[in-house]
């Protein structure tokens, strides 16, 4: 009876190794957003958990397993985001950074037009991280774009547009995880 316990011991990691293997792969979300104006450190964490929750969705929408954490940012500290998404079962954590907005606005008066352009950007970046390993698999660095046009006749008005950003930069995540992973090979 003790021999068999010591074999269960030793054929335990194996066994768990195995089940684990069989199970689709899983992404832990880690998002920091910064308020225009604020330091680095000093984002809103509801502006983060809506950038988690985005990326998540448009991840599972291409077949990956993805989970947002909100209670934890990326500013944590790698050592503290690693030990966290290997606590959840996840394989890997996706840090994920937006930077505040800027807009830049151009206005144009000649031959009886008058028009307004404003283009909206945000710098954001990511970096996926293996869990067991602190090894960084994948990042890349972009910038969300977001034009709008205003003339005598038409005027757009969009208070939350820097908030309409965070889909197009889910969707840019997303798709260059795809286009490098399969979520099978993950």
């Amino acid at each position: 009876l003790c021999s068999l316990a010591r074999l269960l011991c030793l054929l335990l990691p194996l066994l768990a190794f195995t089940a684990r293997a069989e199970a689709r792969p899983s992404l832990l979300i880690f998002a920091e957003t910064f308020e225009e104006g604020a330091s680095p450190g000093a984002g809103g964490p509801a502006d983060s958990g809506f950038l988690a929750a985005q990326v998540a969705a448009a991840l599972a929408n291409s077949g990956f397993d993805a989970r947002e954490l909100t209670d934890l940012s990326a500013e944590a500290g790698l050592p503290t985001i690693l030990s966290t998404a290997r606590q959840a079962g996840a394989d890997y954590a996706l840090l994920v950074r937006l930077d505040p907005a800027v807009a830049e606005v151009i206005d144009y008066r000649g031959n009886d037009i008058q028009t307004r352009r404003r283009v909206l950007t945000a710098p954001y970046s990511f970096r996926l991280v293996a869990a067991a390993t602190g090894e960084t698999v994948l990042g890349d660095t972009g910038t969300a774009r977001q034009v709008s046009r205003a003339t005598e006749s038409l005027r757009e008005s969009n208070p939350d547009a820097p908030q309409a950003l965070v889909p197009a930069v889910a969707q840019s995540i997303a798709r260059e995880i795809r286009e490098t992973m399969n979520p099978r090979d993950l």
